[in-house]
């Protein structure tokens, strides 16, 4: 017996359940339609619900199933002699509460519905059936029907955990009736077509071409093996092949992504001359201009000379194959041809192959035989995403050259206050050597201290320095912390006084050196401590600490803490005051832009360190700073050590 494509049907209900035609008349239907192979798979629902209760009572689950298997095997004899048709003994096991529906195919016995879904699986394969998911998880019928009671009481369980059933299934329903859902093949499942036919119009519907010979065993294993196509039958005369359907009216509501696929080129490459024919003719109905190339030389002057969007890549050809081939495409000297798509379509099933031809490039991969359908579905999603990427390579370019004009200008306008900054600091030198009165010479230092902690900040910003470069931990120096601080609270004590804060600064008698990158710590603490005076009302008050923590191995803790007795902050904020640009709910009468603190929380995590908060709103906030300390002389930390552990 010789392997050939079949006709099948393999989901079908008669009046044993909830189908509205006999099983004799099931089997004259199909046998005078011309099928090969149908199999009966009446509903056998569970008892355990309610609902399953009024299905057994309204007649529409099987009553008796030996007799029902008996008449199957009777009518099975009538139907290879009368119309050479092969008829399988099935069910459709359901059971409502655990939400599954499960197609037994070619099965001996009754099966027990009261139990999971992985056990029915067992029981079905132990009898050395198929276990089918039965249904499409999505029936676009039902919605363009309004139908949903239906939609309510579609079974889901088995599609939503299908990761947990992948390797247990035998195949899965990708079509009942006028429904398709692709994902099951975008999934990589075996699947199959079927009607789920309950009424004479319901011939007319999708079903499966197997290539097998005509044999229950042999079926089974072409379909466990991926030899199945699907069709779509009409029995009104006009039988239309899957590649005759305008992709559009195929069960996809995505029109954008098929008009994307428009005016495309797409490159099929085959040493089958039928096959690549075949395809070219389906692909340019659909709009794609097409062409064509018979070994991998001929394929690589066309692609050098037509730069198409999409290849579709058959592995075994004479010459060059596809394997190299899609090398060269990948290492291409050309960008377009560099990230042009690639569909490798092989009857090289393996997994490893599969694996193979990703690693090297390929974008997606379809085993022969295959199914047109699914094959011009991934050629559209190709085609899609690949003008995706290329308007987003577009976009990347053009935000690119945005951020070059507009880092342009800040360095321009950075430059063009240095000169400012530098003629202040000057003038507050020079006012300084004149007045030596105590009410001028502390004002006079802080502008010009502060001048040079700009122009040093203007500097930075024209040299491009920034926290994601590595460049600035070469400018890491021990550091005076404690003079650090003071400086901060010099600088900000004129804002402070006009609110009347008073600003105390609290430290150990010991404080080692820290190694840190002295104008971003400088920049972080100012963030902090300008925050709390902005955030703390009149007449208010700020508390600096620093204290070290040691053990005695010369290592330890910095605490720089900032207690202010402000507004405080929203516990539902507490997370997200970090977060560039974020702001908290109850800040809105001041003015900021939410990146103080983003940045300052960068500079103490590049430096080791963490940055904590408590807050209350309305008694206050304290932001701590906790930074490493290492390498403290052995001398200098046995003080230290004795000063903290002293009560």
């Amino acid at each position: 017996m010789m392997e050939k494509w079949l006709l099948a049907d393999l989901h079908i209900h008669t009046t044993f359940s909830d189908g509205t035609v006999p099983l004799e008349e099931v089997v004259k239907l199909y046998g005078e339609s011309g099928f090969d192979v149908i199999a009966i798979t009446d509903h056998l629902f569970d008892t355990e619900s309610d609902r399953s209760l009024e299905i057994h009572e309204e007649g529409k689950s099987i009553k008796d199933a030996e007799d029902y298997f008996c008449k199957i095997e009777e009518v099975s004899t009538s139907a290879s002699q009368n119309y050479d048709l092969l008829v399988i003994p099935g069910l459709e096991i359901c059971n409502l509460g655990r939400d599954f529906h499960l197609l037994g195919l070619d099965l001996k016995e009754s099966i027990n519905p009261n139990q999971d879904a992985e056990a029915v699986i067992r029981e079905i394969q132990r009898q050395g059936g198929l276990a089918v998911a039965s249904h499409p998880p999505l029936k676009l019928s039902f919605f363009l029907q309004q139908d949903y009671t239906s939609i309510q009481r579609h079974p889901l369980h088995l599609w939503k955990f299908r990761k947990r059933y992948a390797d247990k299934i035998d195949a899965w329903e990708i079509a009942n009736r006028e429904d398709l859902f692709e994902a099951v093949a975008l999934e990589q499942f075996p699947f199959l077509a079927n009607s789920d036919f309950h009424e004479r119009n319901h011939l007319t519907s999708w079903k499966s071409l197997i290539f097998s010979e005509k044999e229950k065993v042999a079926i089974k294993k072409a379909i466990l093996a991926r030899k199945v196509a699907i069709f779509f039958f009409n029995d009104k005369g006009t039988q239309a092949a899957l590649s005759t359907l305008p992709i559009k009216e195929r069960a996809t509501l995505e029109e954008k992504d098929m008009d994307a696929a428009v005016q495309a080129t797409i490159l099929i490459v085959d040493d089958e001359r039928d096959l690549v024919q075949m395809l070219a003719y389906n692909l340019e109905k659909r709009g794609y201009r097409v062409i064509k190339a018979y070994d991998g030389f001929e394929a690589w002057e066309k692609i050098e000379s037509e730069r198409p969007d999409l290849v579709i890549l058959d592995l075994m050809m004479p010459n060059l194959d596809g394997w190299e081939l899609c090398k060269m495409i990948r290492r291409s000297e050309n960008k377009a041809t560099q990230e042009m798509g690639i569909l490798m379509l092989t009857a090289k099933a393996m997994t490893e192959d599969k694996v193979y031809g990703l690693e090297i490039g390929a974008d997606d991969y379809l085993s022969k035989p295959f199914s047109l359908n699914e094959l011009i579905l991934r050629v559209a999603k190709l085609i899609q995403k690949q003008s995706t990427l290329t308007q987003l390579r577009e976009e990347i370019g053009s935000l690119g050259s945005l951020l070059e004009k507009k880092e342009s200008k800040l360095k321009t306008l950075a430059h063009d206050l240095k000169s400012p900054l530098i003629s202040i600091g000057f003038s507050a030198k020079r006012m300084l050597r004149k007045h030596q009165n105590e009410e001028m010479t502390e004002p006079l230092k802080t502008i010009y201290d502060s001048s040079l902690h700009l122009t040093r900040w203007v500097d930075e910003a024209l040299s491009s320095q920034d926290l994601s470069s590595s460049a600035w931990k070469k400018q890491i120096k021990e550091v005076d912390i404690r003079s650090l601080v003071q400086q901060v609270i010099d600088l900000l004590k004129e804002s402070s006084l006009e609110k009347r804060i008073e600003i105390e600064l609290k430290t150990s008698s010991s404080i080692p050196l820290l190694s840190c990158h002295e104008p971003f710590m400088y920049r972080a603490l100012v963030n902090l401590l300008s925050n709390a005076v902005k955030y703390t009302p009149r007449g208010g008050a700020i508390e600096v600490s620093i204290h070290p923590y040691f053990n005695q191995k010369g290592t330890g803790v910095l605490e720089i803490s900032f207690r202010d007795t402000g507004i405080g902050i929203c516990e539902e904020d507490r997370e997200k005051i970090f977060q560039p640009y974020y702001r908290g709910k109850n800040v809105s009468s001041e003015e900021g832009k939410g990146l103080g603190l983003a940045f300052v929380k960068e500079v103490i995590e590049l430096h080791g360190g963490k940055i904590l908060v408590q807050s209350e709103p309305n008694v206050g906030s304290i932001f701590s700073i906790l930074l490493p300390i290492k390498d403290v002389p052995q001398e200098e930390n046995k003080n230290m050590y004795q000063e903290e552990s002293s009560p």
